[in-house]
């Protein structure tokens, strides 16, 4: 899902490569999404508080992407479900981020960020590369929930870099 962690604090990387923090422990919950070529999945996610360690998934939905108008209908569909809509969204994406809007191959539809912010009625929408935020998350996965495909040096592996591989519309890769 979008949205990292470093040091404990959910971060999002923004048009100009800054990462800034996209959530205080304790705030309110926001929207997370993953969209891919094929499905958009979304959720309303808590940001742990200081004595948690883990995000809590409040809400999910999965939606196919060539079933909808665009990644703003689909997020406005999953905010119309909800008592109090967040003010606030992550949303790792295939592609890369030029000028405002996704460089993508594989959706249906152009992924405009101020024009979904709007849509959405956030008031803050951060997008990073979908391999990206799992590459980010994969800092947070423990060393023995990991594969590691080259034997080597044990006390050097926390300092090395991780790959992540994933097939879905295209085959998707991060370190």
């Amino acid at each position: 899902m979008a949205g990292s962690t470093s040091n404990g604090i959910l971060v999002a990387r923004t048009a100009d490569q800054t990462i800034t923090p996209l959530a205080a422990p304790a705030a309110l919950p926001f929207l997370a999404a993953d969209i891919g070529g094929t499905h958009a999945r979304v959720g309303l996610v808590q940001a742990p508080g200081r004595d948690e360690r883990r995000i809590q998934l409040l809400r999910y939905t999965l939606y196919a992407c060539a079933e909808h108008a665009g990644l703003g209908a689909i997020l406005a569909d999953f905010v119309r479900g909800l008592d109090a809509p967040p003010q606030q969204a992550v949303v790792a994406c295939a592609g890369y981020v030029l000028d405002g809007r996704v460089i993508h191959a594989n959706l249906p539809w152009p992924v405009d960020i101020a024009a979904i912010r709007d849509e959405a009625g956030l008031e803050r929408l951060d997008v990073i590369n979908d391999f990206e935020a799992v590459a980010y998350a994969a800092c947070g996965i423990p060393d023995e929930a990991a594969q590691i495909l080259q034997a080597g040096d044990p006390a050097a592996q926390a300092t090395r870099p991780r790959l992540v591989l994933g097939p879905g519309t295209g085959l998707g890769a991060a370190l």
